[in-house]
């Protein structure tokens, strides 16, 4: 029922608006988007807002290493460290319940 018998006037008159601006704005928004100059501004967009993080986060981590608080590296580093251990231990716990039985006697008598 997308048929525009079962719309509303006020539904097909916004519909209509819609389309009217999608077709005079369409082109010269994919002109500009498609433009050399629309990706150089994003991608320095993107590489300024990466380097401001980059500052933030290292005085965030300075003033909290002067109050003697973990930043969030720090916590990040320590959560892969927790999950490298957790990965020996159950490597450990392996080998402890199912040990290797050395070998046969055969290969003793060689």
């Amino acid at each position: 029922m997308n048929d525009s018998s079962s719309k509303s006037p006020h539904q097909n008159r916004l519909r209509s608006l819609y389309n009217q601006v999608e077709t005079a704005v369409a082109p010269k928004a994919d002109a500009i988007v498609a433009s050399a100059d629309f990706l150089t501004t994003v991608n320095t967009v993107i590489r300024l807002r990466r380097t401001i993080g980059s500052v933030i986060a290292n005085a965030e981590a300075g003033l909290l290493h002067l109050a003697n608080i973990p930043s969030a590296t720090d916590i990040r580093r320590l959560h892969r460290q927790i999950g490298a251990l957790d990965y020996e231990i159950r490597l450990l716990r392996l080998a402890t319940t199912h040990p290797d039985p050395g070998p046969t006697e055969t290969e003793n008598s060689k």
